[in-house]
């Protein structure tokens, strides 16, 4: 029985070290622009490879026997002239020594953006980072330290009309680490992926410039594996450059992501990230197979911590153009001077539930149409908390624009000095329901501009729509729920906006209450002005007895001396 015993342990131990042994895989190439291209170069620190081709095209493909992962370990140095890899294997491209650190973070309780820079020696602790507001200023000098060719894996890209790498279907997982990515002239994407089945991709530490405003594309228009799909996305401590040289792309965005069909989890994810001057909408995701809640179950997207910059959109979302997805959470985020020509001048959502904007600042961004800051259409469960919407301007809805919503609730929010060219110089709303009252939002000097000679300015005494407007056209209503007293003294409200309270009573039926108070006070106004005129005339005869009293007073004084001269005169 003792003997059975051991026999059983050295099988389940056997058994668990070629489970980890298999799982283990790994080819690790070495790579610098010191090395040297041989047969035998890259399996170690001292005989690296030159050049990124020539490790993955002749180095790997001959060592992958067993479907190895790959892994490329790069010193600091320009790589240039990288040609188009068709990965069709698990790739990690990661510079050497490469730790991830944060490059941005919200540290006071007044939600200011800080910039954390770090040194690049490894051992580095928390007390060597320090502190700064988020000033541009802060982040020019970031991105002069990253571009000193000493210290970074700078991979350039020029005049190659083909993606940097294209991942093939039988890659599984893709990571990029702590590597700058360039393309001056070239267009397309640095990253593609077309058709995958499932596919983690992981971005970390990285930076990417493309005068094309093209960086990572997604697109998925086949269902391979009857939608047992998986794709995941991981931005993280990622700087992305663009620019305003090049025409405005339409539908599509510097990391884009297209999709007809039904994944079993699709979940992409962005965090302490800067996207900046960037030609295009940074961010757009759009699954179209979103009719009903069924075809968007299971999409999801997630942003923390990141700052979009002076960009600008020909469609919708300046910044963020979100279509076809079950949940979005946009958390601890600065968007700032975003331009959309068309709806939301940073954020555009459509077709999405469950939705979460937590401790964000929008400010300064316009929208030629609806929503200086933010469109929603067709969005359910919609949360916005602990926000600032300042000097934002649209044409309708200097900040937020609500249509076809349902179950939008607005928590501790200030919409300051936001504008409209037409209407709602805050919030506009559209057949939605929303409820913003007790919950502390804040509306100061809020703005209308219908004549741009004039502008009109709202006040906490007055609501004549500058901060809201309910459009109540077709028949349908919008609902603002929950106000009292107190709350109609920070919201202006537009008379014909819905409500549960009696302040909202008031203001639904403020055209007839006036004109009830009319009619009512017609008869006193007659009966005052009669009164006031006979009141006159007995002024007036007042006075006219008065002047004929003193005449006969003189009359009679006159009488009174005539007859002592008639004496004199006998």
């Amino acid at each position: 029985m003792k003997y059975l015993n051991y026999i059983s342990f050295f099988i389940l131990f056997f058994n668990l070290f070629f489970i980890i042994s298999s799982s283990n895989n790994n080819i690790d190439l070495y790579i610098s622009n010191n090395g040297n291209d041989n047969s035998e170069c890259g399996l170690n620190k001292e005989n690296k490879c030159k050049t990124i081709n020539f490790a993955i095209n002749s180095v790997f493909k001959k060592l992958n026997k067993e479907n190895n992962k790959l892994r490329l370990l790069l010193e600091n140095g320009v790589y240039d002239n990288i040609e188009s890899f068709n990965i069709d294997f698990d790739l990690t491209l990661e510079k050497l020594s490469f730790k991830e650190k944060p490059i941005l973070k919200f540290i006071d309780e007044e939600d200011q953006v800080t910039i954390r820079e770090h040194e690049e020696d490894e051992d580095s602790t928390e007390d060597d980072y320090y502190y700064e507001d988020y000033e541009d200023d802060i982040l020019e000098e970031i991105e002069e330290n990253q571009d000193k060719e000493d210290k970074v894996v700078l991979i350039k890209k020029s005049n190659c009309n083909l993606p940097m790498f294209n991942i093939l279907s039988a890659s599984k997982q893709v990571s990029f680490k702590g590597i700058t990515f360039r393309n001056n002239q070239g267009f397309n994407y640095f990253i593609e992926s077309l058709n995958h089945d499932s596919l983690a991709l992981n971005v970390l530490n990285c930076k990417f410039e493309n005068q094309e405003n093209q960086f990572i594309n997604i697109f998925q228009e086949t269902n391979i594996n009857n939608n047992k799909n998986n794709i995941k996305l991981l931005i993280k401590n990622s700087i992305f450059i663009g620019s305003h040289n090049k025409e405005i792309p339409k539908f599509s965005g510097s990391i884009n992501f297209k999709s007809n069909q039904s994944f079993e989890t699709a979940t992409f994810s962005v965090e302490n990230s800067i996207f900046k001057n960037i030609r295009g909408c940074p961010l757009y995701l759009k699954n179209t197979n979103s009719a009903d809640i069924e075809g968007r179950k299971n999409f999801n997207f997630n942003l923390k911590n990141t700052i979009f910059n002076n960009n600008i959109q020909s469609n919708n979302g300046g910044a963020i153009s979100l279509s076809g997805f079950n949940n979005a959470s946009i958390e601890n985020s600065v968007f700032e001077n975003n331009v959309a020509i068309q709806q939301g001048g940073s954020i555009s959502i459509s077709k999405v539930t469950n939705i979460e904007v937590l401790n964000c600042r929008f400010n300064k961004n316009k929208s030629g149409n609806n929503g200086g800051s933010i469109f929603f259409y067709i969005a359910e469960n919609v949360k916005i908390e602990d926000s600032k919407f300042v000097e934002n301007l649209g044409s309708y809805g200097g900040s937020n624009y609500f249509e076809n919503c349902s179950q939008v609730i607005l928590k501790s929010n200030s919409f300051i000095d936001n504008r409209a060219v037409l209407s709602a110089g805050s919030i506009y709303c559209r057949f939605s329901n929303i409820s913003l009252a007790d919950y502390g939002n804040k509306f100061k000097g809020n703005t209308i501009n219908i004549d741009m000679d004039k502008i009109h300015r709202s006040t906490p005494q007055v609501y004549n729509g500058f901060d809201c407007y309910a459009d109540n056209a077709k028949g349908s209503t919008c609902f603002i729920t929950g106000a009292n007293e107190t709350f109609i003294q920070e919201l202006l409200q537009q008379p014909n906006c819905g409500g549960t309270s009696i302040s909202f009573f008031i203001l639904d039926n403020i055209e007839y209450i006036i004109l009830s108070i009319s009619f009512l006070f017609i008869p006193i106004i007659v009966l005052f002005v009669k009164m006031a005129n006979k009141r006159s005339e007995h002024f007036k005869q007042f006075l006219i007895s008065e002047e004929e009293l003193n005449e006969q007073e003189s009359n009679d004084r006159e009488k009174k001396k005539q007859p002592q001269n008639i004496k004199k005169r006998k």
